[in-house]
């Protein structure tokens, strides 16, 4: 009899262990980063979906919601990323919230809305204002502004300069027509002069240490957690 009561003790402390390791949430969101990194990000996402029905609370269901955002960010859906990315928001998890708000700004770039992505570079900064990747990404952007800057003011310049030498040779003919300005992809993104004032002293006060052999350009969106 006492050798029933230690085998039932053994087994019930054997069956307490496995279910204590056992973490279908963990394992279903550790799958869905295996297939992400492999570049099945619709497999990836199906993990998530799974991880889900296992999450221990609302809280973990929105951090997972940042996964499904990078995954439709690399499939190409910038506008269901960024949705995603709003919700992961709700997380109320800091860490979570910052690359949540740095992807989204990612995205907008992609989708060519640059006021949206520095401010969603911005918001970044407001949960974590030492936040390298944000920090570098609103620099390029006021670097590669400035650059367009410098260049449509020598265009005007040259522009100027030939519209002189045509009235010279139009004196006679009455043909003093100027040229129509076009926008276009490469025309810089209008923002206040308060905004570009506000961000550049923040660059100049906290300025990006940039170390040898380091690409000097926009930086790639953050990874799942």
């Amino acid at each position: 009899m006492k050798m029933k009561r230690q085998k039932l003790v053994i087994l019930m402390v054997c069956v307490f262990v496995s279910l204590f390791w056992l973490d279908p949430y963990r394992d279903r969101v550790d799958e869905g980063n295996s297939k992400f990194h492999a570049k099945k990000y619709g497999e990836a996402r199906k993990s998530y979906d799974d991880a889900a029905k296992y999450a221990p609370g609302e809280r973990e269901k929105k951090k997972l919601r940042f996964n499904h955002g990078d995954a439709r960010y690399m499939q190409g859906d910038f506008e269901g990323s960024v949705d995603e990315f709003r919700e992961a928001l709700k997380s109320e998890d800091r860490e979570v919230q910052k690359k949540a708000l740095f992807n989204m700004g990612n995205a907008y770039l992609k989708k060519g809305d640059v006021e949206k992505a520095v401010s969603a570079y911005m918001s970044a900064l407001a949960v974590d204002p030492n936040y390298l990747p944000a920090k570098k990404n609103i620099e390029y952007i006021l670097r590669k502004r400035e650059q367009q800057k410098d260049k449509n003011k020598a265009r005007d310049d040259e522009g100027e300069g030939r519209n002189k030498n045509d009235k010279k040779k139009n004196q006679n003919k009455g043909d003093n027509k100027k040229d129509d300005k076009k926008g276009g992809a490469d025309t810089p993104v209008s923002m206040s002069h308060a905004q570009l004032k506000n961000l550049l002293e923040m660059m100049k006060q906290s300025p990006v240490r940039r170390q040898k052999g380091k690409r000097d350009g926009v930086r790639v969106h953050e990874k799942t957690w």
